[in-house]
């Protein structure tokens, strides 16, 4: 009799096991999906649940779903990018997500996010993520820009190397802000005019290269001048949360190079310049602005203790000898 009992014991035991499994498998997933998809910040939980258990095309659903609702949140495309790494025949879908998520996750280098080791983290995570699969594709080459990125987001990540951002910038005289021409040795302005002292008039302060938040600023070279294989970019920046600002190049619209200015000093940033059309339209953006504020007891902002700012001198050729 006692034997029998066990018998039946553990006859129910396995019975509970496995419908335990497959409420998990497959009821689970679905109440999910029904009920806890109006709490937006499930969507990873979700999605991941159903990307574990094979569901793809229902996780790339909410991710989409997710991305469409939350416009701001770089991570339902951090996580589609992801998802489609995991299936065969997709790299470009990845690369396309991928690429979207770092496109707003400049903007989250600000307050109180950069204070979060975990964003740190994740951020560091997906520009390592994007930097090696353009590197497996053999894309236009931002991946060691990529690389050194996350290696500063998050310095204890595994980034593939302690890259570099770009080619050492040369020093520049010690320059003021209300610098001239004249101050500057053995270089030439092919574009842009130099910071004036009072900017308190000026309507548009991005036309004359300074940046207080995000903006751009643009520069046309004819021929003549963008003829130089190397020209040089004259900027200056101002850290917050350890982070200076970044420059956005693009020439005629195609990117040519992601520009770290990280000093607070005047300096010659160089850019291996392409010789395409006669006349060049160089865009200059600036989009990791952010900064780190002073609070009183009730929460109140009183003031900025960091401010991360950039300021462009205009655009330089070597004076040859």
């Amino acid at each position: 009799m006692k034997s029998q009992n066990v018998k039946y014991c553990g006859i129910a035991a396995a019975c509970s096991i496995a419908v335990m499994a497959l409420f998990l498998y497959y009821i689970l997933p679905a109440l999910m999906s029904a009920f806890a998809w109006g709490i937006a910040e499930n969507y990873e939980f979700i999605s991941d649940e159903l990307a574990e258990h094979g569901k793809f095309a229902k996780a790339e659903k909410i991710l989409r779903a997710a991305a469409k609702k939350r416009p701001w949140d770089f991570r339902p495309h951090q996580k589609l990018g992801m998802l489609y790494l995991a299936q065969e025949g997709k790299k470009k879908q990845a690369i396309e997500s991928l690429e979207a998520a770092a496109a707003l996750a400049w903007k989250s280098t600000g307050y109180p996010e950069m204070l979060i080791p975990l964003h740190r983290e994740r951020l560091a995570s997906l520009y390592t993520a994007l930097a090696r699969e353009l590197d497996a594709v053999r894309q236009k080459k931002p991946e060691a820009f990529y690389f050194a990125y996350a290696d500063m987001l998050s310095p204890s990540h595994d980034s593939k190397t302690r890259a570099t951002w770009n080619q050492p910038a040369k020093e520049a005289p010690l320059l003021k802000d209300d610098f001239t021409l004249n101050d500057i040795k053995d270089y030439e302005c092919v574009a842009g005019a130099p910071q004036v002292k009072d900017s308190s008039g000026l309507k548009n302060l991005n036309a004359a290269g300074i940046f207080f938040q995000t903006g751009f600023i643009e520069y046309e070279l004819t021929r003549a001048e963008a003829k130089d294989k190397t020209l040089y970019i004259l900027a200056r920046g101002t850290p917050a949360f350890g982070i200076y600002p970044i420059i956005d190049l693009k020439i005629d619209n195609e990117r040519v190079a992601f520009i770290y200015v990280d000093s607070p000093e005047w300096r010659f940033y160089p850019v291996a310049a392409p010789r395409t059309s006669a006349r060049q339209r160089w865009t200059l953006s600036y989009f990791n602005d952010g900064a780190l504020p002073i609070l009183d007891n009730a929460g109140k902002r009183i003031g900025l203790s960091e401010d991360r700012n950039l300021m462009v001198g205009g655009i330089f050729k070597l004076i040859e000898n």
